[in-house]
């Protein structure tokens, strides 16, 4: 396994490590939020690790990648320091928690359509101002 690994670029292994520490399945839009690639480039490095066959794409589930194998993950999990580890599932937790925090449902999203009145819907929208700012920093644009 190392020796696939090897061949593989060291932006490629990072991205991959990180993918470990997320677990066996893991998505582009967690990568984009805790790594420094965004975009293409994200996408050339995780191509270059599907071309040597270490991921493969999840069927049907676009931006999703699963390991080829459970023992290429536990090598690259296995790599790291147990603090480096424990400083990454940090970094992947609060991505994770910023994100589930921005796309938390309001009360407003559980009403009937046709009783909302107006003065609901200005309620609706200036009670979701927090939660607009809050999460305007894991807002990642589109490169």
């Amino acid at each position: 396994m190392g020796r696939r690994l090897d061949r593989l670029s060291a932006e490629c292994n990072q991205i991959l490590t990180i993918g470990a520490v997320i677990g066996r399945e893991f998505g582009i839009d967690v990568l984009e939020r805790v790594c420094e690639l965004r975009g293409d480039r994200l996408l050339d490095v995780l191509e270059e690790a599907v071309a040597a066959r270490v991921i493969t794409e999840v069927p049907r589930v676009p931006g999703r990648y699963i390991f080829s194998h459970a023992l290429i993950r536990e090598t690259l999990s296995e790599e790291l320091t147990a603090t480096r580890r424990v400083r990454l599932h940090r970094r992947i937790g609060a991505s994770a928690r910023r994100w589930r925090s921005c796309t938390a449902p309001t009360r407003s999203h559980t009403w009937p359509s046709s009783r909302i009145t107006s003065s609901k819907r200005r309620k609706a929208v200036t009670s979701t101002a927090p939660l607009r700012t809050r999460c305007a920093p894991a807002i990642v644009p589109w490169s």
